[in-house]
């Protein structure tokens, strides 16, 4: 099975070609540019270097969230795009699932934060159970203070990673609990190739499984925007 993937979710764009759990070729970057300016140069790249064409692929994978907004609204288009153009299915990956994948199986919790603002992050919760990441905490948004709760009540070791770290500066330290171990920013951010190994078994059980018709990004929250226009209809 041929899988292209991609990542547009925060600040870098990520594009893998995959067969089955065999990387052909890669390309991440964070440059300057915008994901709109670099996804398609990005995917022709890694069709190059793989010697395929997008008509080669099998599946279609992309991160359906959490993240900024405008990304992901840029890589759910991209994507469904292709689905669409070569008929194909496309398997949507949590971006917080990728960042737990990202991690080597030595045992602990996995918790992967992204900075969702206001105090807040994304996380979920997640352990390495017979080769396969297993969510054990819902994805959502939580407080610093929530998670620093749920932490307290764990007594194995707990694996934090991701951008969402920022936001426990000032806070209780995490470097000072036991058992808590703060991952550095290679495990952050997202690498297409893992989320092509994911969408093998994904694509086995038709987990996470769409069209190019009913594949949307998962937000988690209502943007600025939205929240903005909400207040004028109301007249605040």
């Amino acid at each position: 099975m041929n899988f292209l993937s991609i990542d547009t979710s925060v600040y870098s764009t990520s594009v893998a070609v995959t067969q089955d759990y065999q990387l052909k070729a890669e390309l991440t970057s964070n440059e300057s540019q915008s994901h709109s300016e670099k996804i398609i140069e990005h995917i022709d790249k890694v069709l190059n270097l793989s010697q395929m064409t997008l008509q080669d692929m099998d599946c279609f994978v992309c991160t359906f969230g959490p993240g900024s907004f405008t990304g992901l609204r840029i890589g759910a288009s991209t994507i469904k795009g292709f689905a669409q153009i070569f008929d194909k299915p496309i398997i949507g990956i949590s971006v917080l699932e990728a960042m737990a994948y990202s991690v080597p199986n030595k045992g602990g919790l996995l918790c992967p934060m992204i900075d969702a603002q206001r105090d807040q992050v994304y996380s979920g919760w997640y352990r390495w159970e017979e080769q396969k990441v297993t969510r054990l905490l819902e994805e959502g948004i939580y407080s610093v203070e929530e998670l620093l709760r749920r932490a307290d009540k764990q007594s194995e070791t707990l694996i934090f990673l991701g951008n969402g770290l920022g936001k426990f500066k000032g806070k209780e330290s995490l470097e000072k609990r036991e058992n808590t171990v703060l991952l550095p920013e290679m495990f952050y951010p997202i690498k297409a190739s893992h989320l092509g190994a994911l969408a093998v078994e994904k694509y086995r059980q038709q987990e996470d499984c769409y069209t190019w018709q009913n594949f949307e990004p998962k937000y988690f929250r209502k943007s600025q925007a939205e929240i903005q226009r909400e207040k004028r209809m109301k007249g605040e």
